[in-house]
C-alpha cells in the first residue's frame, strides 16, 4: 500500500509505503519519488523513488535488520480519469550498513487512483 503527497518538492514528490507478508513480514518506509514528464509521448512515463524504512522480518526472510531502503524503478500508464497501471521492480536491503545484506527483490504491478 502507498501513498503519495499531492504536492511536490523540486521535481520529487513525497511518498509514504507499507508492504506485508504472509510470512509475517512487514516493512514501511517513507521517501521521495520521480516522475517522468513528457519522455514518451501520450499517457506512458517512468517512476523511480527511494524510501528508507523499517523491516520487522517475522517469519520472513532476515534481510539484515531493522533499517532497510527501498529503490524502486518502475513503468507506468496514466488514464484520462487520474489513475496509474504500473509495473514495477524495487530492491530493498540495508545498503551494506551491516554485515548481513542478502537483499529482497520484488516485481509488481500496482493499480493507483487519487484519493478525493
Amino acid at each position: 500500500i502507498g501513498y503519495d503527497y499531492g504536492r511536490t518538492i523540486g521535481a520529487f514528490q513525497p511518498t509514504l509505503g507499507v508492504s506485508a507478508t504472509d510470512a509475517g513480514a512487514l516493512w514501511t518506509g517513507f521517501g521521495a519519488k520521480w516522475t517522468s514528464q513528457d519522455i514518451f509521448p501520450g499517457p506512458v512515463f517512468v517512476e523511480t523513488s527511494l524510501m528508507p524504512g523499517l523491516y520487522l522480518a517475522g517469519d520472513g526472510p532476515d534481510i539484515g535488520g531493522l533499517l532497510q531502503f527501498r529503490s524502486a524503478l518502475g513503468i507506468g500508464y496514466a488514464f484520462d480519469n487520474g489513475a496509474t497501471l504500473t509495473m514495477s521492480y524495487d530492491h530493498r536491503s540495508n545498503a551494506d550498513i551491516r554485515t548481513e545484506n542478502p537483499g529482497l527483490e520484488t516485481i509488481s504491478i500496482r493499480y493507483a487512483f487519487a484519493l478525493r
